[in-house]
């Protein structure tokens, strides 16, 4: 039977239509998802991520872009266009130039579909940097105060990458598509809490290069005699030890097992503190702002059972065995200072003047 007969008109003309569909020819292209990219501290971006519709023989493809940095950089190279052209204006090459930018100007229109998405981002974009410059700053005085250096975290940028944006297209973000406002503020404060344990690990660790041991069966394939004439092969296997070195992230020895950077730098912090505006009502020498000292403060805290029955007992103790008169000079001398400390010179020289 010839095809026409077959078929007839209609079925010859479905087979470059079937072809089609199978290779593909009516696959559409959809936004199926959308979330935040790139740098806290730095530039965050929405991202969009696109569904192309399969085949018979394939399924869906993903890929994402990031529809706002796309259009910053059609601008620019309009920009950079229009400079070559008017710095150049005999230049037989300006009839490029003109192309290329009005293939600038089709890539913003095409773009331009993107910026609803765009737009419903940049509040949560906008939560999230404030949060973190707030954040960065809180770690970056708790380093200070511990001898720390406290400006290479408020210099520090951290990839938002509590999410892969799909296992098709990799990359790291924070994924946003259909959350509540509930859910999508428990995940602003999960990438939030990651990028701070990163700031703090920077100052409270390092990173060791360390050797380990690993043993691994080999197998080798050997000739073997049988009885007869016949050679035969056979598989045995050895053991193999190989030595493999890799980059570890070791916690500094002030942070106690089972602690977050976090953790650590906040307990280490506030015992400093605390212990030395005990120190500073009684009189006493305060202590230095380093690891070493506030590690012991917090295990005097520790002893003591907290920070407040500290304080409770340094206050009985002052009230007992301080008298009258040092109670005079020592309100005296705390004043004097909490005033230098705002920039006053408003001096107490007599309390009872």
């Amino acid at each position: 039977m010839g095809l026409n007969g077959g078929w007839g008109a209609a079925g010859v003309m479905m087979i470059p239509l079937i072809a089609a569909y199978l290779g593909g020819m009516f696959k559409e292209e959809r936004q199926v998802g959308t979330g935040i990219t790139g740098e806290l501290g730095g530039n965050l971006y929405g991202y969009q991520l696109l569904r192309e519709s399969g085949s018979l023989f394939s399924g869906p493809d993903y890929r994402y872009i990031v529809a706002e940095k796309e259009q910053e950089k059609a601008r620019a190279e309009i920009e950079r266009l229009k400079k070559e052209i008017a710095d150049n204006p005999d230049d037989p090459r300006n009839g490029y130039r003109q192309r290329q930018m009005q293939q600038q100007y089709s890539r913003l229109e095409m773009l331009d579909q993107y910026n609803g998405s765009i737009e419903a981002v940049a509040g949560p974009i906008k939560i999230l940097q404030d949060a973190f410059k707030d954040m960065r700053e809180d770690t970056a005085a708790r380093a200070d105060s511990l001898g720390l250096n406290g400006d290479s975290i408020r210099a520090m940028k951290v990839a938002l990458g509590l999410d892969e944006i799909h296992p098709d297209t990799g990359g790291k973000g924070l994924e946003l598509t259909g959350l509540t406002q509930e859910e999508a503020a428990a995940k602003i404060e999960a990438a939030l809490a990651q990028a701070n344990e990163e700031m703090a690990r920077s100052v409270l660790g390092k990173w060791e290069e360390q050797t380990r041991e690993i043993t691994r069966m080999v197998w080798d394939t050997v000739d073997v005699v049988s009885d007869g004439d016949t050679q035969q092969q056979a598989r045995v296997g050895r053991e193999v030890t190989e030595t493999v070195t890799e980059q570890v992230f070791v916690m500094g020895e002030y942070v106690r097992v089972g602690e977050t950077a976090v953790d650590a730098l906040t307990r280490l912090s506030a015992s400093l503190a605390g212990v030395n505006m005990v120190f500073d009502l009684l009189g006493t020498t305060l202590l230095e702002g380093s690891l070493s000292a506030a590690d012991w403060a917090s295990k005097l805290v520790d002893a003591m059972g907290s920070m407040d029955a500290l304080t409770e007992a340094a206050a009985t103790y002052y009230d007992l065995y301080y008298s009258e008169e040092e109670k005079r000079t020592r309100a005296a001398q705390q004043a004097d200072k909490g005033m230098k400390e705002m920039g006053l010179d408003l001096r107490v020289g007599d309390i009872d003047a």
